[in-house]
Order: C-alpha cells, then structure tokens, then sequence
C-alpha cells in the first residue's frame, strides 16, 4: 500500500532491518515528487526531488484549437 511522510521512513528502516542492513551503514539515493516524500528525503544521502510536468492548458497535440 501507498504511504506518506514519516511512514515512508520507518517501512524503509523495516526493509533494510529485514536483509540485515542499517540506515547508516547504506548509501540511500531517493527521489520524490510531493510534500509526502520530504522525510525520505531528508533522510537520503542524496535527494532528489522531481517535478512534475505541467498539464497544457492546449486541447489539441497539434498546437491548440485553430485561430
């Protein structure tokens, strides 16, 4: 299931905690795209966040309805 915010932490310390790994024994690179993944982030070595394409206000492919 989806999480968000710290949740993302602590499942990925539950992970790690399963193949016998640590947070500060790995090198974590995360990427986010909302304010759900600051967390992560924070707790990456390297972040990375990610924009999302803005929708065109174009209805059509060819450049727009005709003028």
């Amino acid at each position: 299931p989806n999480c968000r915010g710290p949740e993302k932490v602590v499942r990925l310390d539950r992970w790690l905690a399963g193949v016998g790994l640590e947070r500060p024994g790995v090198e974590l690179w995360a990427y986010g795209d909302s304010a759900g993944d600051t967390e992560l982030l924070a707790a990456a070595d390297h972040p990375t966040v990610c924009t999302r394409p803005r929708r065109s206000s174009r209805s059509r492919v060819d450049g727009g309805p005709s003028a």
